[in-house]
């Protein structure tokens, strides 16, 4: 995982700094290669996570848009809503409205205090219910030493499940 640590980013995907210019949900589609599909990235803001636990959470493959409001926001729901026929039908009515996580050449910065860690989720969905079966993590931290660490965990937290 390619990982960059900058002290001047000129445009910032989320900016942690700014409380007062943060939104709850940001989302964005991305080309990449290493799947076929659309790369889903959503990031549920959770304000006492990020305060209290010092955790900034990305979802990858786990949120999908429906489309687009008059405004641009994206209107998102989880990604089942599209797998599963049963839910298609409320998939708009029951979705969030989120705020463009801006991106550049596929590439996200996160401005973040130094003791917080980011927790980046990517999630395996059956295609044919939509049900998620496994879900894998990376934990982007700055370790004892100084140095940020990234440290992949299988099949983690399986209590999500």
């Amino acid at each position: 995982m390619r990982r960059k640590i900058s002290e001047d980013a000129d445009i910032a995907s989320i900016d942690l700094g700014n409380e007062d210019g943060l939104f709850d949900v940001y989302y964005a589609a991305l080309s990449v290669p290493w799947q076929e599909e659309i790369l889903p990235v959503c990031v549920l803001l959770d304000k006492d996570n990020v305060k209290y636990l010092k955790e900034l959470t990305v979802e990858l493959n786990a949120f999908i848009s429906f489309g687009k409001e008059d405004t641009g926001f994206d209107i998102i729901n989880s990604i089942n809503f599209q797998t599963n026929p049963a839910l298609s039908g409320s998939a708009y009515r029951t979705a969030m409205k989120s705020f463009p996580l801006y991106e550049e050449a596929n590439k996200m910065t996160f401005k973040v205090p130094k003791d917080t860690q980011i927790i980046i989720r990517n999630w395996l969905v059956n295609g044919e219910n939509g049900t998620p079966y496994k879900l894998d993590s990376w934990s982007i931290k700055k370790g004892r030493n100084g140095q940020y660490q990234a440290s992949f965990v299988y099949n983690e937290p399986e209590s999500y499940l």
